[in-house]
């Protein structure tokens, strides 16, 4: 039978040790439930932008109510441990300026009262510029001063947070205006950053990213709308099939993305209107800019393979492994038709990675080279490599030079082959196809003609 409230009393007033610890329960358990609450609404504020509305049924249990306007699911596109991405000339330039800019910005150059780094290959030529946010904006020595600032302050994060967009944009899910939506913590996610984890009673409980992880996610996002890609370089002419097929010059000026609308967190004081910080971007609608459009479909398509580990390294502390990882994930894609394998010399390797030389202690250099190249092989971002040369027969002082001119032989891991394969396989039955087309089409007009 229920205690009623007059029995509950008097049991409390003869056995007051028990009232205490019922009264220690209870405020903890109010203070989980606080808690709990608190951190949902951060967690739901941090995914939608926007705060909940809290009702409260009867029972007293608090229910967080869908907003006018929330970020659409996103679709995990590492799920099986890698993701398709345009590999085209454009986005290893990307690459390349961002890891220069890490390593001093050496090969940035001001054109023109621009910034701008220059990306030359038997292809074409592709210009990285960081451009003033108004395009009326003076280039005074303050402004120019200032985008120096903004150079120094991209890195390889940048570079991974490009590779991601462009992986979510090729396999993630569009809108009616065909845009795609990614968020910061979805990003920090494929990054493999995990989020706070607080215990509780009752196991630990996700309470969302640091804020300083998703502002860093936030301001690489803003650097890129700052970016512009001025494309140069040979593309197939679509109209043309067989072994006539001949090229033509394609030439574009756009940003990385054409973005959309951005949905910002703002952080309030419950007890009043007042901020607690400024605003953060948390989720971007985006979609292709004009230079991606010949590499996404037809003849001109070029993808390659991103394995997510590539992304969980660290671009400071594992850049040797990032840059190499990325460095293979492009060339081993345009070798598939031929090999599983490529040989490169491994001075051209470090030059053109920006990778650090010891110059006062090269078997430093030598060994994390050599240790970088383990754990892209552990990590089965690549099967084997192995020196053309006998190492061992380098000259016993002053062999930097030396090994540097060594070569190595670089094989694909077979998961990363067998995709190229059916890659390259897919890529020529596209272009079968469209040849079938045009022949198609051009004997129609023969007929009308005649």
């Amino acid at each position: 039978m229920p205690m009623t409230l007059k029995r509950i009393t008097e049991y409390y007033e003869q056995h007051p040790e028990a009232e205490a610890e019922a009264r220690r329960k209870f405020r903890q358990t109010l203070n989980e439930l606080l808690d709990l609450t608190d951190n949902m609404v951060k967690e739901y504020r941090a995914v939608h932008g926007v705060d909940p509305e809290i009702i409260f049924v009867p029972k007293g249990t608090p229910l967080l109510s869908p907003p006018a306007t929330t970020v659409p699911a996103i679709i995990d596109v590492f799920s099986t441990g890698g993701a398709e991405i345009v590999s085209s000339l454009p986005v290893q330039a990307f690459l390349a300026a961002s890891s220069d800019a890490q390593s001093g910005a050496r090969g940035w150059r001001e054109e023109r009262q621009l910034l701008t780094f220059s990306y030359q290959k038997e292809a074409g030529m592709t210009y990285i510029q960081i451009r003033p946010s108004e395009s009326d904006s003076p280039l005074d020595a303050a402004t120019i001063q200032s985008l120096w600032q903004h150079v120094k302050s991209v890195s390889d994060l940048d570079g991974d947070v490009f590779l991601i967009m462009l992986a979510q944009l090729m396999a993630g899910p569009r809108d009616q205006r065909s845009y795609t939506v990614i968020t910061s913590q979805q990003m920090l996610e494929y990054r493999g950053i995990r989020p706070i984890m607080k215990p509780t009673s009752y196991g630990e409980r996700r309470a969302g990213h640091r804020q300083e992880d998703l502002a860093t996610i936030a301001a690489c996002v803003s650097r890129l709308s700052h970016t512009w890609f001025i494309v140069d370089q040979a593309i197939l002419d679509e109209g043309t099939t067989g072994k006539r097929k001949k090229r033509v010059k394609f030439t574009r000026e756009s940003r990385p993305f054409n973005f959309g609308d951005v949905i910002r967190q703002h952080e309030f004081d419950w007890n009043s209107d007042t901020p607690l910080s400024p605003s953060m971007a948390i989720a971007w609608q985006y979609q292709e800019a004009d230079w991606m459009l010949p590499f996404f479909k037809g003849p001109n398509r070029q993808v390659a393979w991103l394995i997510q580990q590539t992304l969980n390294y660290d671009p400071f502390h594992e850049m040797w492994e990032k840059r190499l990882a990325r460095y293979f994930m492009f060339h081993l894609r345009i070798n598939a038709k031929n090999a599983p394998s490529i040989t490169r010399k491994i001075g051209s390797l470090i030059e053109e990675l920006c990778l650090p030389v010891d110059e006062r202690n090269p078997e430093r250099t030598r060994e994390r080279f050599e240790r970088a190249m383990q754990r892209l092989q552990d990590h089965e971002q690549i099967s084997d490599w192995h020196y053309v040369e006998d190492i061992s027969k380098r000259p016993a002082r002053k062999w930097l030079a030396t090994w540097q001119s060594y070569s190595i032989v670089i094989t694909a891991a077979p998961v990363t082959a067998n995709k190229y394969q059916r890659i390259t396989h897919n890529a020529q039955i596209r272009r079968t196809r469209a040849d079938m087309m045009t022949h198609s089409g051009k004997a129609r007009k023969g007929q009308k003609r005649s």
